[in-house]
C-alpha cells in the first residue's frame, strides 16, 4: 500500500518541526499498538480496542464533512505556478504572485484559484509567444 506525506514549510527548519511532529505522532500510535498486541499475547484475549483521543473524537463530531471542491484547488494553484516556471522566468511568477496581493500560492484565498490559473495561463502563452519570436 503505498503512502505520500507531503511536509509544506516556510522554510527547512519549519519542516524539520513538522516531520518531527509527524514522527512523534507515529511512535506513540507504534506504542500503543506495542503495548495492545503484548496484553492480548498475555491474557490470550483480545485487548480492547484502542480509543482515540477524546479531542479529536469531538472535534471530527463538531465537524461537517467537507463537501468535495466544485472549483481548482490548492493543489491545482500550485500545479499552474510549476507550469508557468517551467515556461516563463522567476520574475514572471514573483510579479503575478504581487499583482494578487500574496508573497505565495499558499496564501491565495480559495476563490481566487481560477483566476490564478487563469493569469498564469495567460503568462504561459505569452512566454510561448516570445520564444516564437
Amino acid at each position: 500500500m503505498p503512502v505520500e506525506i507531503r511536509i509544506n514549510g516556510e522554510d527547512a527548519g519549519q519542516a524539520m518541526r513538522e516531520l518531527s511532529g509527524l514522527f512523534d505522532a507515529f511512535s506513540a500510535v507504534a506504542a500503543k499498538v506495542d503495548e495492545v498486541r503484548t496484553a492480548e499475547t498475555a491474557t490470550d484475549k483480545p485487548a480492547p480496542a484502542v480509543a482515540k483521543p477524546a479531542a479529536k473524537r469531538s472535534r471530527k463530531k463538531a465537524e461537517p464533512k467537507a463537501e468535495e471542491p466544485t472549483g481548482p484547488t490548492l493543489e491545482n494553484a500550485q500545479d499552474k505556478l510549476k507550469e508557468l516556471g517551467a515556461a516563463a522566468d522567476f520574475d514572471t511568477a514573483k510579479a503575478l504572485l504581487v499583482k494578487f496581493g500574496v508573497g505565495k500560492v499558499q496564501d491565495l484565498p480559495a476563490d481566487k484559484f481560477q483566476d490564478w490559473i487563469d493569469g498564469c495561463d495567460a503568462e504561459i502563452e505569452a512566454a510561448k509567444a516570445k520564444e516564437l519570436e
